[in-house]
């Protein structure tokens, strides 16, 4: 990402912090897509710790729509399109949901 789009974005919204931010120069060629591992990373290391420094008496709740996302689930999370249903074939190991 070029100093030009990045100045814009900056005065674009101001409100966000520099350290809160992350740059992604998205394509195949390139450093890839936006993933929800991204978004982990950028919450676990970023956003918490800057809420954390403005509100210190408060306890955050992030939530998040998974529509970007939507085939992110655990490697071992219950998902029927995993779920074998012939016999012969592997069976990835999945954790019962009870």
């Amino acid at each position: 990402m070029t100093e030009h789009v990045k100045h814009g974005l900056n005065q674009s919204y101001p409100d966000v912090p520099e350290e809160a931010r992350v740059y992604l120069k998205p394509g195949v060629n390139e450093e890839g897509y936006w993933t929800a591992t991204h978004l982990i990373k950028q919450v676990e290391y970023k956003a918490i710790s800057i809420f954390e420094a403005l509100f210190s008496n408060c306890i955050a709740v992030f939530a998040f729509n998974n529509s970007s996302n939507n085939s992110t689930f655990a490697a071992d999370a219950l998902v029927a399109k995993r779920m074998n249903i012939r016999p012969g074939r592997n069976v990835p190991k999945m954790w019962d949901t009870f």
